[in-house]
């Protein structure tokens, strides 16, 4: 049976910005009709938004149109397919924007991200099985995302485009690995595959680039170089693991990178996905040294280099999509890392516990003290994310101060550390 639900919805890409302005995103009612028997329905319970949907928004990566937006997200199984035995309703899924068969050459060849019938199909906005099961109300034809779609409150998907998660993790923090994790931390530990010990850069600080800091971290990487062209970004790299810092913009970065690392780095990660990062990427690997590209240029967009320097200094240049990741082995062990990679951390993040459920009507963190909770509010807010504390006792309120309490010692300690954090996307 097909079901209604609001979904973001592309029909212009050819919109100027500001796009607060144009407004190329439209939320409307769509239909989505049953899974098909490989095929499953999922609650979407997080989304992220991506330089990718950008892409897809400004036209600088052409898909069919009109389409239904989201490629990075999360959820729960709500129906299956007929064919369907090892995915249960009531699972938490991952999405992988790209799907896999698992029956082509490269499925077969361990190299899920690159499947071929999924190149296919993506770029015809359908599912692999054929066709979409998304259509406005009027019975027009909506197409699919890269298979996903999940700017959507329920997605169909192939399969091949989800990997089952521990119920543990918080399922809204599991939508970034759909994408985000996979192409930083993966582009680092499976397409480099850094050594310990070895020097790595990091071009280009967002989302993607920041996981990048974290897999250099996490493969054992003794030198961490964070590049951007936004020094602002620079102190959360080194909370993550950055042990230098360079601005992009410096005429003199290339020969300083050079200089102190001896000759170069051994491994330059373009995670910004323009020509200038790729030339920077180039330029500061040593003999024998490796790029390594996961950010996307707008199509046709050509990027050249020295090639007698390919040749006689033994440089290679990688292209990585998806962070070279199988999904179904990378999701669940980049879950467990990023757990001990922030065990740590002055911040815990909220979940789940069991024999419970969340409504997702809040996302809380908690620190381990009032200055570090007051430092993060500060720090989010001045940058224009909207965080709070999670609440004013009430007998701290004018008009309750004279009422009879008891001990508030545990309310008390939980005001000064529990912080409110955003569940939608900022508005641009």
């Amino acid at each position: 049976m097909s079901i209604t639900c609001k979904a973001a919805v592309i029909r212009d890409n050819k919109l100027t910005e500001p796009y607060k302005q144009s407004k190329p995103l439209s939320i409307e009612e769509i239909k989505i009709a049953p899974p098909l028997e490989n095929e499953i329905l999922v609650k979407v319970m997080g989304a992220g938004l991506c330089h990718s949907d950008l892409s897809v928004i400004n036209g600088s990566r052409v898909m069919p149109l009109p389409l239904v937006i989201g490629h990075e997200g999360s959820g729960e199984v709500v129906e299956l397919g007929s064919a369907i035995k090892d995915v249960k309703v009531g699972d938490h899924v991952a999405f992988q924007f790209s799907p896999s068969c698992g029956r082509c050459r490269r499925c077969l060849e361990g190299r899920p991200q690159v499947c071929e019938l999924a190149a296919a199909t993506k770029g015809k906005g359908e599912l692999m099985s054929g066709g979409s099961r998304l259509s406005d109300l009027d019975g027009n034809k909506l197409n699919h995302h890269t298979g996903i779609s999940c700017m959507s409150q329920y997605n169909v998907v192939d399969r091949g485009s989800v990997v089952v998660i521990d119920k543990s993790f918080d399922i809204q923090d599991a939508a970034l690995f759909g994408c985000a994790v996979m192409t930083g931390v993966g582009a680092v530990i499976n397409t480099a595959r850094i050594r310990p010990g070895d020097s790595v850069a990091i071009i280009g600080l967002g989302g993607v680039g920041l996981n990048g800091i974290i897999g250099a971290k996490l493969g054992g990487a003794e030198t961490i170089i964070a590049i951007d062209i936004d020094p602002s970004k620079f102190s959360r790299a080194e909370e993550l693991g950055a042990t230098h810092c360079f601005d992009s913009r410096n005429n003199d970065t290339i020969e300083e990178i050079r200089a102190l690392t001896n000759g170069g780095v051994d491994y330059a990660i373009d995670l910004a996905g323009v020509i200038p990062a790729m030339n920077t990427a180039y330029q500061i690997i040593r003999y024998g040294g490796s790029v390594v590209t996961a950010g996307l240029s707008p199509i046709n967009t050509q990027f050249s280099f020295n090639h007698s320097d390919l040749v006689a200094q033994e440089k290679s240049i990688l292209g990585s999509y998806m962070g070279s990741c199988v999904p179904v082995r990378d999701v669940p062990r980049f879950l467990n890392l990023f757990k001990n990679f922030f065990k740590n951390s002055d911040i815990l993040f909220l979940s789940e516990i069991a024999n419970s459920k969340s409504n997702y009507w809040l996302n809380s963190i908690i620190f381990n003290n009032k200055v570090q909770r007051d430092s993060f509010l500060e720090d989010t807010n001045s940058e224009g994310v909207m965080t709070r504390p999670v609440w004013i006792l009430l007998n701290k309120l004018n008009m309750y101060k004279n009422c009879q309490c008891g001990s508030l010692e545990n309310s008390e300690w939980l005001e000064d550390r529990v912080v409110n954090i955003p569940s939608s996307v900022i508005s641009p």
